[in-house]
């Protein structure tokens, strides 16, 4: 597990891999290892007929293609700031801002709600809960930070394999309720699809 300190910070903040903050008595974080997504086998694929040759990884970075020479699967990667997306319409390397699922629009900053050019400002930073937490970046191999009050907002990056969750589980729907469990930091791509609800998206 590696931890990130902030030594010049007012109180040092540490994060872990992934961080669940209760909101509420109704919390419900058990998770079922079934629903864990799998990714479709070469040979579904590459030896079909009905199916595309091109599909993604669980990470969303990731994507396979059918060599047609060699009918073998070659694993290829989305460019910066894209990520593999199959569903309502898309398929192929999509823009993250574009996405019609899966990114929790809730935790991102007005000026990315917004489409504008989503970057963080120093106004964020006086705001008390971006001040307390970590919040997601359009680009979910990202997440910001507030280092102290008078500072921009740090764009950090999780480790290899991780993506950054901001996700409410449980009953009632979670933030708008204030019931539920608020799953935030950095998981396994597995994890990420799972509490996204993007495990159909691939």
């Amino acid at each position: 597990m590696k931890w990130l300190t902030m030594a010049n910070m007012q109180s040092p903040i540490t994060l872990i891999s992934l961080l669940a903050i209760v909101s509420g008595v109704k919390s419900n974080a058990s998770i079922s290892s079934a629903n864990k997504p799998s990714k479709p086998t070469e040979p579904e694929y590459c030896n079909s007929t009905t199916q595309a040759h091109m599909w993604g990884d669980v990470n969303p970075n990731i994507f396979y293609i059918c060599d047609e020479s060699t009918n073998a699967t070659r694993q290829m990667r989305c460019p910066a700031g894209r990520g593999f997306f199959r569903g309502r319409g898309y398929f192929g390397c999509i823009p993250y801002a574009d996405w019609p699922a899966c990114l929790d629009r809730r935790s991102l900053p007005e000026s990315q709600n917004s489409g504008s050019s989503g970057n963080a400002t120093v106004e964020l930073c006086k705001d008390e809960m971006h001040l307390q937490q970590t919040w997601a970046a359009v680009d979910p191999n990202k997440f910001y930070m507030c280092q102290s009050e008078h500072s921009a907002p740090l764009l950090l990056s999780c480790e290899a394999g991780k993506g950054y969750v901001s996700a409410w589980t449980g009953e009632g729907g979670g933030v708008h309720s204030g019931e539920g469990t608020h799953i935030v930091g950095c998981a396994t791509w597995e994890k990420w699809r799972m509490y996204m609800h993007c495990t159909d998206f691939y």
